[in-house]
């Protein structure tokens, strides 16, 4: 078996949200994901972005390392946005308003949000 840094990006987000979907993944799962993902997430188009944000909501995983940082912000601030992505973008927003509590972690962009 593949180890996590053997995938793509596009590998990540889709395991991400494999798992999320069928809501099986466990806290040790997308803290692993979390981890990997983070440090290729400039690599991230948009949709493995929205897909890797939408999939950590549903699956209620904060995770620090990957969305405390700015890398994330970055690379969404890098991407033209598709309605369904900025759906997704909107929910794991929500999300971090209401379920992760104060964790320091900034917000989606101003204009980004705003769309």
């Amino acid at each position: 078996m593949r180890s996590s840094s053997d995938l793509t990006a596009q590998g990540l987000a889709n395991l991400a949200h494999s798992f999320a979907t069928a809501n099986c993944g466990s806290a040790r799962l997308f803290d692993a994901l979390g981890s990997t993902i983070a440090g290729e997430v400039d690599n991230f188009n948009a949709q493995e972005l929205s897909n890797a944000a939408w999939s950590f909501a549903v699956a209620d995983a904060a995770h620090d390392g990957l969305w405390g940082g700015d890398a994330f912000l970055r690379a969404c601030d890098a991407h033209a946005w598709s309605k369904r992505q900025l759906c997704q973008l909107h929910q794991w927003n929500l999300w971090r308003k209401e379920h992760v509590g104060n964790r320091g972690w900034e917000p989606l962009p101003e204009e980004l949000s705003r769309r």
